[in-house]
């Protein structure tokens, strides 16, 4: 009993801690966290297998096809991928977001391509399509 006094306590001054960050980020509901989830999380963090992804599966993603005719598709995010392959400078991971468009067809857009020819918004797919100019 006097242990989990003990553990309830820390928890308290935990979140006494975390409270204004959340706060900051307006994150809700942050007192319903398990301590043992947050340890799990801190652990995959540092272990590096935490990946933050910039959206989540069902967000929709707007690219830029055709500088020249300013088009820009919009699909919708049904998976992400990680990819590991192996050259002579050894392993590289390739991140990719697996989308589906209108027609059903399925694509992939890396995530490195995020904020440069793919966006999480029409309007700043827009803005840069605009400043883009066809060579």
């Amino acid at each position: 009993m006097a242990d989990m006094t003990y553990l309830e306590q820390k928890r308290k001054e935990v979140l006494k801690e975390i409270e204004p960050i959340c706060k900051t980020l307006d994150i809700q509901d942050y007192d319903e966290y398990d301590i043992d989830r947050l340890t799990e999380l801190i652990k995959a963090d540092k272990d590096s297998r935490c990946i933050i992804l910039p959206c989540k599966i069902g967000d929709m993603i707007y690219k830029i096809h055709d500088i020249e005719d300013k088009h820009i598709a919009r699909y919708k995010i049904t998976g992400i991928h990680l990819k590991d392959e192996k050259g002579f400078r050894g392993i590289k991971r390739e991140e990719y977001l697996i989308v589906r468009g209108n027609g059903g067809y399925c694509s992939h857009i890396p995530l490195k391509q995020l904020g440069k020819t793919a966006f999480l918004s029409y309007d700043e797919a827009k803005k840069v399509c605009k400043s883009l100019k066809f060579r």
